[in-house]
């Protein structure tokens, strides 16, 4: 994470690893984060279903 957090089996979020067609990885890094608009955030207690939303 940016802050130095290591990613878990919660938090990693594939979209920034690739596999190149010799099977080598291609992995990015998170340089910053946005600011997500508060129509997106829902409160744990609404039913989201995990990953789909931004909770508060």
């Amino acid at each position: 994470m940016p802050d130095g957090t290591p990613y878990d089996k919660d938090t990693f979020d594939g979209e920034g690893l690739a596999v190149l067609p010799n099977g080598d990885y291609l992995v990015g890094r998170e340089l910053s984060s946005l600011e997500v608009p508060q129509r997106f955030h829902v409160a744990p207690a609404a039913g989201c279903t995990e990953r789909a939303g931004y909770l508060i």
